[in-house]
């Protein structure tokens, strides 16, 4: 930098944008030392938000299979197989702290990736 190229008094911080300049005043005095006011103004910003829902999980389906075979037997029906033995799983708690995503979640998420990149191709 040149000593004769001006100093800027502005700077960018984040989302704001600062000026310093002199304070002006009214009265003189040569004892005072010299103060000056920083004017903060807020930049325009442009953000993206992304809705993620998240895909269905083994967990998930388990519920749903204990929810439907209760519900059938209130209506006096035995429940489907599958059903009961997706139900007896709840009863693993350490399937339940990390459960993994279910079939029709994977397919949830082919469904989601597909969508995504042929919307950006169009």
């Amino acid at each position: 930098m040149s000593p004769s190229a001006p100093i800027s008094n502005c700077f960018a911080a984040h989302k704001y944008e600062y000026e310093i300049s002199p304070e002006k005043s009214t009265c003189f005095n040569l004892q005072s030392q010299s103060k000056h006011i920083i004017t903060e103004t807020s930049l325009p910003m442009t953000k993206t938000i992304f809705l993620i829902r998240h895909a269905e999980s083994d967990e998930n389906r388990r519920k749903e299979c204990f929810k439907t075979s209760v519900q059938g037997l209130g209506k006096l029906k035995l429940p489907k197989r599958e059903d009961v033995v997706a139900s007896m799983e709840l009863m693993n708690l350490r399937a339940q702290l990390d459960s993994d995503v279910s079939p029709r979640g994977q397919a949830q998420v082919r469904i989601t990736i597909f969508y995504h990149f042929q919307k950006k191709e169009t």
